[in-house]
């Protein structure tokens, strides 16, 4: 069944002496107040961010992932300069929130092998899709030389079977 309007108008709406309207009145200089406070910028529940950076956060995680990266492949020769602005920044920020361990994210041998297993698959996976993209490759190169082949000796025996050489 449909609301009426008047439900939505009454609600909330104390009902009873004096003592009613002075409660609802109370209330509404307490939400006025904090609307007040809520537009000249004082939010009390609102997370304060941390440390403004002057290049983006995703540019330096992506700076971070290619130097753990690196770090955890044992690749010696990346290069960054290590006087910039962005390098700091991406320093005091992984800083902020430093990389996990291994060890913090496999901590049992059940779970390390889980993930070793896992890690396993998706190379199988991916040496299949990759063999199977070679191969269809190979196959298509493989033909289109036997098309090459039998168009060039198609001409040359046209040619020779006129008699004529250009």
């Amino acid at each position: 069944r449909a609301l009426v309007l008047r439900t939505f108008n009454e609600y909330g709406v104390p009902r009873g002496g004096a003592q009613g309207g002075h409660r609802g009145q109370e209330d509404h200089e307490l939400e006025a107040e904090e609307i007040d406070r809520f537009e000249r910028g004082v939010h009390p529940n609102q997370q304060q961010g941390g440390q403004q950076y002057t290049t983006p956060v995703n540019e330096l995680a992506g700076m971070l992932y290619n130097l753990d990266f690196a770090e955890r492949g044992g690749i010696q020769n990346i290069y960054y300069d290590t006087s910039s602005v962005a390098y700091t920044e991406a320093l005091d920020y992984r800083a902020s929130f430093p990389s996990s361990r291994f060890a913090d994210l496999y901590p049992t041998q059940w779970a390390w092998d889980a993930h070793l297993a896992d890690e396993r698959n998706v190379l199988a996976a991916r040496q299949v899709l990759h063999t199977s993209v070679w191969t269809r490759d190979i196959r298509a190169d493989a033909e289109r030389a036997r098309a090459e082949q039998a168009a060039n000796e198609e001409m040359t025996w046209e040619l020779f079977a006129r008699g004529s050489m250009f």
